[in-house]
């Protein structure tokens, strides 16, 4: 997976995120927005907890591993996005002069709430299950083409 010859050539580790990137990570074991997770002999079930910013849309998406997914933002959104099972590589683009392009794995129980303005594309690394949850604005009136990454 590469990013997009216009953007920078160096991906920014997980672990030195820029100051100019504002998405907010929950790891599974920290996430409020997942409520409730179970599994049994029937399967699992999930529930999401929007109690603190109802939502306006809601996205459930399944993909199937090595896909590209995104190279996209929102002007007006704010996208939180919940991998239920599985796993992505997550690619956040800022919007600051620098153009930095920073990417971290998610599995399964992570969140990440996107704001605004905010470019950003997903790998799936596995067979994914993955929730985005929608307020301020449409997200099918609000979408924005970014070449972040391409196969």
């Amino acid at each position: 997976m590469a990013t997009h010859p216009k953007l920078s050539s160096d991906l920014v580790p997980a672990h030195e995120r820029p100051p100019c990137l504002q998405a907010a990570f929950r790891e599974a074991g920290d996430n409020p927005l997942l409520a409730v997770s179970a599994v049994d002999a029937r399967g699992e079930f999930f529930a999401l907890n929007t109690a603190a910013s109802p939502p306006g849309f809601v996205e459930v998406i399944h993909s199937r591993p090595q896909v590209v997914r995104g190279n996209h933002l929102h002007r007006r959104c704010t996208e939180t996005l919940t991998v239920l099972s599985g796993a992505i590589a997550l690619y956040l683009l800022c919007g600051c002069p620098g153009r930095h392009v920073f990417r971290t794995r998610m599995d399964g129980g992570a969140s990440v709430c996107i704001p605004p303005g905010t470019g950003h594309a997903i790998h799936t690394l596995a067979e994914t299950e993955i929730v985005s949850v929608f307020t301020d604005a449409d997200p099918r009136e609000d979408r924005e083409r970014v070449e972040l990454i391409c196969q």
